[in-house]
């Protein structure tokens, strides 16, 4: 059963922390957010020091396991940051 929660995202990078065992984990701004889109973010991979990607606001990531076995609890997939401004709420969900 897919499993969802709300991450608080700032500047900071945030972890992207695997709650259930899963071959995928995706990240995006919460839908209900006032004005949603409303903002840019970056992705770092494995770690929150490696080279980022730049997502436009209304995207979203998926971490995938990309043909291993599983995510498993406790897992950090990557991290996500906001260019500038924030803090705003993103949902991470797992299947």
């Amino acid at each position: 059963m897919a499993k969802t929660k709300q991450i608080s995202v700032t500047t900071t990078p945030t972890a992207i922390t695997v709650l259930s065992v899963c071959k995928s984990v995706t990240v995006s701004e919460l839908q209900s957010n006032a004005s949603w889109p409303t903002v840019d973010f970056q992705v770092y991979a494995p770690t929150a020091t490696d080279d980022l990607e730049y997502r436009t606001k209304g995207l979203s990531k998926v971490f995938s396991t990309q043909g291993r076995a599983f995510f498993k609890p406790g897992d950090v997939v990557g991290y996500i940051a906001l260019p500038s401004g924030g803090p705003t709420t993103f949902l991470q969900y797992e299947e």
